[in-house]
């Protein structure tokens, strides 16, 4: 869906918010997500294993990190940061 909207009209919508997120593989084997937002708004970590089904994993109001532990047997994860206002 690169370049496209859930119309399919070829038309992006403007994001009114700029968030950051990024993941860190430590050397102990954990996850460190570092995440930057507005100062204003609430918003939510999600992990997936498929990527079609989500589930919250944190509630955020500030910028900051959260760390993971991470299992050896654990299916890959992915994680996405979402406005909730």
């Amino acid at each position: 869906m690169f370049g496209q909207n859930a119309r399919h009209t070829n038309r992006l919508q403007p994001s009114e918010v700029i968030s950051e997120m990024a993941i860190q593989l430590t050397p102990a084997g954990t996850l460190v997500i570092h995440y930057n937002i507005p100062a204003t708004g609430k918003w939510l970590i999600q992990s997936s294993s498929n990527l079609s089904n989500w589930q919250p994993y944190k509630t955020i109001t500030e910028s900051g990190s959260t760390t993971i532990p991470v299992k050896s047997s654990a299916k890959p994860g992915f994680f996405r940061l979402i406005s909730v206002d």
